[in-house]
């Protein structure tokens, strides 16, 4: 089994299946920290692995994501959108660069 150190994810790779572990349980695993940036990292080291074929993502603790880190989204308060549905929008952009 290969492990790869993230700070706040668990990358795993077991044979052909990589297994994406999101690591703040303490925050009901939100996406904040480098959460989403370690995610997309993750997702593109397990496209460039030789032998995975299958990748599951799971959560530490109770749950598996309790969805947007709403204290954590203050440290991009710098940044100024017209409405909510374009700071969601922005928000998706970010992520789905990993999907």
């Amino acid at each position: 089994m290969s492990k790869t150190k993230y700070q706040d994810i668990i990358l795993t790779i077991e044979g052909q299946i990589g297994t994406i572990k999101f690591n703040r349980p303490k925050s009901l695993n939100s996406f904040g920290g480098k959460l989403m940036a370690e995610t997309i990292a993750a997702m593109r080291e397990l496209n460039e692995h030789p032998d995975t074929i299958f990748t599951v993502l799971t959560g530490e603790g109770r749950f598996f994501s309790a969805g947007a880190d709403v204290r954590g989204s203050a440290l991009h308060s710098n940044e100024t959108y017209a409405n909510d549905a374009e700071k969601k929008l922005a928000y998706i952009t970010r992520f789905a660069p990993g999907i």
